[in-house]
């Protein structure tokens, strides 16, 4: 965003230090609490999982809204599945950006708006913070069912360093937290390094930053669910009398973990041609590995049984009670851009105009493998064989372009106009899919045995089943497919400050987002 943001032509908000500093965010999402058109959904304490909307945007993962670090993309992979499961922590950032309305010179998901965090820049003042918190939060159920006092103190730490000599500036961080979450049974953890190096010349700066994030949950996303043959209200009278002790409701869930490990790097250049004139150059990498690993279907994997594994048997794919599904995930990015304005140039009639144009290719990769474990094994970090019921590889390549230029039609009016376009091509290669496990179907007692202890007595199991779930659709072959679309998409706005101390803005601009290509 410019400096100025009066004659801007369109919303825009700047969250800066001074305002941190003001008012102590304790996480991330904290910050935007006090910027319009914004709202947030927190999936944990930390808020590490994004949840942004803006203007009307669904805030589930922020998927509508194009999430930025310094510049580079952080949604999981915007041309193929744009999930926010990462965002910087607050510590280390020296303001963060919100653009609403009409945006051309970036994109895609920019519908709605686009937010941008700044990390510590490398030539700030010289400085060296150190801060923590300590405490602990008393977790007592309600009624016979008493939550587990078992995780201990939480805190968080953080310390940072900035230090320049001569034209040559660097500037390291590290942040990290452990703390319980909503239920009885998560608990939250994760270590985040942050460090740059910049350079400046007497035309031109350079900065090469990266990033390493890992964290390490004990996180559960399943929802408590009711009786059907109790009637309405059930799901939430269970919720008010166990107070947050999910592990009197499902046991299993002690053993569901959420693990990620992020690495980001950038190098950016920029080139101040004259004092109208800069070219900005980047090249940028992303990888994001993030697997879940969670009982299914709310039974306890812990409890003693005959081991059997879930069994694929035709297009049926029936899994024994006990066991647990795990869910690996992991996305990466290569993009390189280059962007030039040209200030104060000549228009018509005495006008000036500010032209901005810009190019950029990006590369996504993500790669999806769901599988189940056996009766009574505990699936960790790291597990990765079991009866693979999904697992395909998604590749995009993406080529962007824009053009806009502000033109100064008075001292107090301006008007903006711009085209945007963006061509991509998507592949995937499938080696299994099934419909998603969520959807099978809950057989018990005779049932059960007929349809699933059958397939396992095929198979040479001595065994009698009571309860299993079977899901359809199950398909092992191998096969690929594929896409390419093109969208332009112009856009114009304006800006009006005659009045005074306001602005009047207003604009017309199409965008897109991407659907999320993760399912079969």
């Amino acid at each position: 965003l410019p400096g100025n943001l009066e004659q801007f032509s369109s919303a825009a908000s700047r969250v800066d230090e001074a305002q941190m500093e003001q008012f102590q965010p304790r996480q991330t999402n904290d910050l935007f609490t006090r910027v319009p058109g914004v709202n947030v959904i927190n999936d944990d304490g930390f808020g590490r999982h994004g949840g942004i909307g803006v203007r009307g945007s669904p805030p589930r993962r922020g998927r509508k809204v194009l999430t930025l670090e310094d510049g580079q993309p952080i949604n999981m992979s915007v041309w193929i599945d744009p999930s926010v499961h990462y965002v910087p922590p607050v510590d280390r950032l020296e303001s963060v950006e919100v653009l609403r309305g009409t945006v051309i010179n970036h994109g895609p998901l920019n519908n709605h708006g686009v937010v941008n965090f700044r990390n510590l820049s490398p030539f700030g003042p010289d400085e060296t913070v150190i801060s923590a918190a300590i405490g602990t939060t008393e977790n007592e159920g309600r009624g016979d069912n008493k939550s587990q006092d078992r995780w201990g103190l939480s805190n968080t730490r953080h310390v940072h360093t900035r230090q320049g000599i001569g034209n040559v500036g660097v500037v390291f961080s590290y942040s990290g937290a452990e703390a319980d979450g909503a239920w009885d049974t998560e608990r939250l953890r994760y270590n985040d390094f942050y460090g740059a190096i910049g350079w400046k010349g007497a035309n031109s700066d350079l900065t090469f930053s990266a990033v390493h994030f890992r964290q390490r949950d004990n996180y559960d996303e399943a929802n408590i669910e009711g009786d059907e043959e109790e009637g309405p209200g059930n799901a939430e009278r269970t919720f008010f009398e166990t107070g947050h002790a999910k592990s009197a409701i499902n046991p299993g869930s002690n053993f569901n973990t959420y693990n990620a490990d992020v690495t980001r790097l950038q190098l950016t250049h920029n080139y101040y041609v004259d004092d109208t004139t800069t070219i900005t150059s980047r090249i940028y990498g992303f990888d994001h590995r993030r697997d879940r690993y969670q009982n299914f279907e709310g039974e306890n994997p812990s409890r003693p049984r005959d081991g059997l594994p879930a069994i694929i048997d035709g297009d049926d794919v029936f899994v024994p009670e006990g066991v647990m599904l795990g869910r690996l995930r992991t996305y990466r990015q290569l993009g390189a851009e280059m962007r030039a304005e040209f200030a104060d140039r000549p228009f018509i009639g005495g006008m000036t105009q500010d032209i901005q144009v810009g190019v950029r290719y990006e590369y996504n990769d993500f790669t999806n493998k769901n599988f189940f474990g056996r009766q009574g094994q505990i699936l960790k970090d790291g597990d990765e064989t079991g009866t693979t019921v999904f697992d395909t590889e998604t590749d995009a390549n993406a080529f962007s372009t824009f053009l806009q230029t502000t033109i100064h039609v008075t001292n107090t009016f301006n008007v903006t106009p711009g085209v945007r376009l963006d061509h991509f091509r998507v592949s995937r290669l499938t080696r299994a899919s099934m419909e998603e496990e969520g959807e099978g179907e809950e057989l018990e007692d005779d049932e059960a045995d007929e349809e699933c202890g059958a397939a396992y007595r095929d198979r040479g199991y001595d065994v009698e089943i009571d309860e299993c779930v079977e899901i359809e659709g199950y398909n092992g072959d191998r096969s690929t497919d594929s896409f390419d679309t093109t969208h332009v998409l112009p856009g114009v706005s304006f800006a009006y400050t005659g009045f005074f101390k306001s602005t009047v803005y207003g604009g017309y601009h199409r965008g897109y987002t991407p659907h999320v290509l993760r399912e079969a």
